[in-house]
């Protein structure tokens, strides 16, 4: 009740009010709406799911957020104010976001436009793991700015790591680029060398984690995980309506090889021939088109802005590795089969890396036109 206290009570600005009635609006059409067309996700089976009170739920996602649903069900007995439950959660984590980041009113309004994308607004917006992972990924964001803003931390550590922590149960794959991203920025700012020997100490530790990773998953890879990635999606094994072909990967390296290709459809979504003979896709489409385009342009513009002006912006470059790059490569094998597990997936980090490149956008004071 206390989120609903503070959300009621504080002075709520125009921008944070379009943003609140945006994701209500998609709470009401993902169960009304989208949730008659197709399964809403498996909200389903957590509203039917009981209180189970015990230790594991903080070692699995699922009895996690089943848990928290049941117990929102026992308070609100009906299953669309639980929607509205984890709706005004995930708006609550996003509005303290956009209070650390103090942008200007039409700043603001840009960026909250970004986080009113069709699947992100819907899938943080209904009874879901993205919605609690939105929430939990919101404190991780707030401890991401505060150290890049050189601020006292907003939130003791202690709750800060706990929030880290959920993130990784609740998306394992998110959770970890957020930890890397956290630990090379701190040790960034900790080290005592030249900072652009920091900098080229935390590239070559990259690469060679990586050399090592590649090397010993190999098998892994081709033995394990692409047989589970694919039979995943089968439908000789699951019920699916995906028309996409199989066997993305022939080789166990074809996970790394085929990454730039893979990345880019799982994060497009349904592609254009699958949003033409659906058309329910196609305003995922164009969300995975805008964020791509976006993207990629903030980022170009970044890396222009400091290159005119001679400068390695070192925390923007450690960003582009952990926050975008590994949370892309580790989230991509989920997307590639199945553009509906696309959109859905995205949304779990989605706004983490539309967040801070508005950051370091406007931190650069880049303006597109003079």
């Amino acid at each position: 009740m206390g989120i609903i206290n503070q959300i009621i009570s504080s002075k709520i600005k125009k921008t944070t009010f379009f943003l609140l009635s945006m994701k209500l609006l998609y709470c009401i059409y993902g169960v009304f709406i989208f949730g008659k067309l197709s399964p809403l996700g498996d909200s389903g089976t957590y509203l039917a799911s009981p209180v189970v009170l015990t230790t594991n739920i903080l070692r699995n996602n699922t009895l996690l957020i089943s848990t928290v649903t049941a117990i929102f069900k026992k308070i609100l007995f009906i299953d669309f104010f639980v929607h509205i439950a984890f709706c005004l959660i995930s708006f609550w984590g996003l509005k303290m976001v956009l209070e650390t980041l103090r942008f200007s009113q039409t700043k603001e309004f840009i960026l909250i436009l970004m986080l009113s994308m069709p699947s992100f607004g819907m899938w943080t917006s209904v009874v879901s793991k993205e919605s609690l992972s939105c929430l939990f990924t919101c404190f991780n964001i707030i401890w991401i700015l505060n150290i890049l803003l050189g601020e006292k931390l907003r939130f003791p550590l202690w709750l800060n790591l706990l929030f880290l922590y959920l993130s990784i149960i609740m998306r394992p794959s998110v959770g970890i680029g957020i930890v890397l991203l956290i630990s090379a920025l701190y040790f960034y700012r900790i080290a005592w060398i030249n900072k652009y020997v920091k900098f080229l100490a935390i590239i070559l530790g990259i690469i060679s984690a990586g050399a090592i990773v590649y090397i010993f998953t190999l098998t892994y890879v081709k033995d394990e995980f692409i047989p589970m990635a694919e039979a995943y999606f089968d439908p000789r094994y699951y019920s699916s309506s995906s028309t996409r072909e199989f066997g993305f990967w022939k080789t166990a390296s074809d996970l790394y090889t085929k990454a730039p290709l893979g990345i880019f459809i799982a994060n497009l979504g349904p592609t254009l021939m699958e949003s033409i003979s659906k058309p329910f896709f196609m305003p995922y489409f164009f969300e995975g088109l805008t964020f791509i385009f976006v993207s990629l342009f903030m980022i170009f513009m970044i890396l222009l802005s400091q290159a005119k002006k001679g400068v390695v912006n070192s925390t923007f470059i450690i960003f582009l590795i952990f926050g975008v790059f590994v949370i892309l490569f580790i989230n991509y094998p989920f997307g590639i089969y199945n553009p509906g597990s696309a959109t859905r997936y995205r949304s779990s980090y989605y706004h983490i890396i539309v967040i801070l490149l508005f950051y370091f956008f406007y931190k650069e004071k880049i303006r597109i036109w003079k």
